[in-house]
């Protein structure tokens, strides 16, 4: 099992519905891949924990470094 905490800034200034929209599909395509974590936002910054297994975790991680929606991915710890 794997454990990564990561923050990152939206690229553009982002509603409310926007942020709750990205939220729900997270958990539900989390859900389909038994990643548990949660998903913060918080003074213009995403602060998320992701954890499972530990491909599914590494290839969850390159899609989120990939994302355009946000940038200055940061990850802030990282445990197995």
């Amino acid at each position: 099992m794997k454990r990564i905490t990561y923050i990152s800034r939206p690229c553009q200034a982002m509603s409310d519905s926007e942020i709750q929209a990205i939220s729900d599909f997270c958990h539900l395509r989390n859900r389909e891949n038994q990643i548990t974590g949660v998903l913060l936002y918080f003074c213009g910054l995403f602060f998320q924990t992701i954890e499972g297994d530990d491909e599914k975790i590494d290839q969850l991680f390159t899609k989120i470094r990939q994302d355009r929606r946000h940038n200055d991915v940061l990850c802030l710890k990282m445990e197995t």
